[in-house]
Parts: C-alpha cells; sequence; structure tokens
C-alpha cells in the first residue's frame, strides 16, 4: 500500500460538522474525514495549517450549498490496489445519482472479470 505522509492538516467546518485534512507536500488531499475524533487526529502527522486547506474547504461548501456538481481537487489516497478501484468507482458516479453496494460490487466484478483490477476479489473528482 502507497504511504504518503501528510505535510499539513487542517480542520473545517462543514454542513456536516467539523472535519479534518490532510495534504502531501504537493498540496494533493490525502484524507477527508468528517467528525473526526481526537486519536484520529492525532495519528496522522503534518504541521497545522488551515490556510493551506482553502481550496479544499471553498469547494466543499460550494458542494454542500448546491453550487458545485463536481471537485477541482488533487488526490492523492493512500490505499491497496482494491481501496484505489473502489474510490475510482465513486468517483465515476454522475452528481445526483445513487448507487448501491451490490451494484458498485457488480460493476468491480466486472473490471475483475477483464484484468482491469490487480487485486484479488473503492465525493471528490481528482483534477
Amino acid at each position: 500500500m502507497k504511504t504518503t505522509h501528510a505535510a499539513c492538516h487542517g480542520l473545517l467546518d462543514t454542513r456536516f460538522g467539523p472535519a479534518a485534512a490532510w495534504l502531501d507536500a504537493d498540496g494533493a488531499l490525502l484524507r477527508l474525514l468528517f467528525n473526526p475524533a481526537p486519536e484520529q487526529l492525532a495519528e496522522h502527522a503534518g504541521r497545522r495549517d488551515d490556510a493551506a486547506l482553502h481550496s479544499v474547504a471553498r469547494q466543499l461548501a460550494e458542494y454542500q450549498a448546491g453550487q458545485r456538481q463536481g471537485f477541482n481537487l488533487a488526490l492523492a489516497p493512500a490505499g491497496t490496489p482494491f481501496q484505489q478501484q473502489v474510490w475510482a468507482a465513486l468517483r465515476r458516479i454522475p452528481y445526483g445519482s445513487t448507487v448501491s453496494y451490490g451494484e458498485l460490487a457488480l460493476q468491480l466484478a466486472t473490471l475483475a472479470a477483464h484484468g482491469r483490477w490487480a487485486a484479488p476479489m473503492p465525493p471528490i473528482r481528482s483534477r
């Protein structure tokens, strides 16, 4: 699994409650966690820099206000190949659509059947 250490993190106020976000040295979003517990904040390194998260905070607020249907953020989530495939499938769900866990599993099984993922049997778009 890719392990990327956070260069910084910050806290955001959102419609869903407090959130924490971590960025890598290039400013790519590593992790976004809603309603984080104190121990979750402590387990991820990086200096506190709320201002560095301006773009994340702005785009998230616009999305929650119905002024944005997608995100223009660099993403760098750490995860297994399977997790990366799931996250890619989630990013392909169009704005305003829903997909059940069963439908998502069928999509991933189809990818596996066509050799499009290497692992045995994952609401923000990257730029």
